[in-house]
């Protein structure tokens, strides 16, 4: 953990790889999405500003390497959570493909749409 301990209640809705330039990177419409989560080289710190702006759910750091002060200041200060890993961008983004995400009480649009999917298909009747 680098920043933002204390947030990393948020929702990922999408995952940015930021292995681009800079302007390649502010041309893609995933990245200005909410709940975008940003995997990108500690040393990227072009990377990092942007998805610090654009208030990344989280921004994980690949290769253990850790920002300048001033970015990681700056990331605390928009209470954006950096966390930091051994492993290269592509590793991370191998490993992040393969959790399956779970389903929190909070997310009440979740819950609904799983409801409507049970009542659609599932024969209640015949469990029951």
């Amino acid at each position: 953990m680098v920043t933002g301990e204390n947030y990393l209640n948020r929702t990922v809705n999408n995952i940015f790889i930021g292995a681009m330039s800079v302007n390649a990177a502010l041309q893609q419409p995933l990245l200005k999405k909410e709940g975008m989560l940003m995997i990108t080289g500690g040393d990227r710190t072009d990377m990092i500003l942007v998805a610090i702006d654009y208030q990344a759910a989280a921004i994980i750091l690949t290769n253990n390497v850790v920002p300048p002060s001033h970015i990681v200041s700056k990331a605390t200060e928009r209470k954006v959570p950096m966390l930091m890993v051994p492993y290269d961008t592509y590793e991370t983004a191998k490993r992040i493909d393969s959790i399956e995400p779970l389903m929190t009480k909070d997310e009440k649009h979740k819950i609904e749409l799983l409801g409507k999917l049970i009542q659609a298909n599932v024969d209640i009747q015949k469990i029951i």
